[in-house]
């Protein structure tokens, strides 16, 4: 007898990407469906907030049609006052490009689900090191607690490597790709660029650290000390950036599975590269909101 298998669907924007994944019923567990991405053109979408609504909805009716894509869980890009119309502007911006949005969250809910694992519910802090922005958040049992929003990102890297190294953005996007933190560039005084810009997002996260433990302090609340740091984004897997941190920061940053919880990986391998799996974190993230609910 056979039976058809389950579906969870889920879709993310961000400021400069459309990204889906399909989490598929295999057995007593899931696998990863279908996949895609579609960069958007600078500026259709700005701070989480649609600047250009034409330009953004026939990009998204080609995406759809490409992918097939009929119906989605929907993550919205992290903005810093979100309100109902801006909700509802999307919704619009959906119904036009032909998508049924089965239901709407921020990207840090989403971010949130994809590491905090049915097994591991515990208190985490999860920093997202994204290309235009850095997302960090507090969450316990799936719930964010806090969250903070730092205009910081990879872009800033690829940009001071372009100066630099005096190439395409495109060549230094994988330039960084490839090198991160290492001394690998052809100039000495690239790997002291991007180590400036590190330095700086570094102080920014210990900065969020320490404001959330004088908060638990002085409210007298139960929470215990963060002991270590999640790190997500579609930046997080740039070669030494973890060890960079770990050592700024004084506490173990390590990079997130967003596979956790939702298969084996010694039984079965997905058919994206972890690294890449980082970068989709809200995506996965907001598919698993479909499991939750079958």
């Amino acid at each position: 007898m056979f039976t058809s298998k389950k579906r969870s669907p889920g879709l993310a924007l961000s400021d400069h990407m459309v990204k889906y994944c399909e989490l598929v019923s295999s057995d007593d567990s899931y696998e990863l469906g279908r996949f895609g991405e579609m960069e958007l053109p600078h500026g259709t979408i700005s701070g989480g907030v649609v600047r250009d609504a034409p330009k953004l909805a026939e990009m998204l009716k080609a995406f759809v049609k490409k992918e097939n894509i009929r119906q989605a869980h929907v993550s919205l890009p992290e903005m810093s006052s979100p309100s109902k119309e801006i909700v509802k502007e999307y919704e619009m911006l959906f119904k036009k490009a032909g998508i049924r949005a089965l239901s709407f969250e921020s990207e840090a809910t989403s971010i949130a689900r994809a590491f905090c694992s049915y097994a591991n519910r515990k208190l985490s802090m999860i920093v997202d090191f994204g290309e235009t922005r850095t997302i960090i958040l507090f969450v316990e049992n799936h719930v964010v607690l806090a969250r903070a929003l730092l205009p910081i990102g990879g872009y800033i890297i690829t940009n001071a490597i372009e100066r630099r190294e005096q190439i395409s953005f495109s060549d230094a996007k994988k330039l960084k790709n490839k090198n991160g933190l290492r001394s690998a560039y052809s100039k000495k005084q690239t790997l002291t660029d991007v180590i400036t810009v590190t330095a700086v997002l570094a102080d920014m996260i210990n900065s969020e650290y320490i404001r959330w433990h004088l908060v638990v302090k002085e409210k007298k609340l139960s929470y215990p000390n963060i002991k270590n740091i999640i790190l997500s984004g579609s930046n997080a897997s740039l070669p030494s950036i973890a060890e960079y941190l770990t050592t700024a920061l004084k506490i173990p940053v390590m990079l997130g599975n967003p596979w956790e919880g939702i298969f084996n990986e010694k039984k079965y391998i997905p058919p994206m590269y972890h690294n890449d799996a980082l970068g989709f974190a809200s995506v996965i993230g907001v598919a698993r909101k479909g499991i939750e609910e079958i």
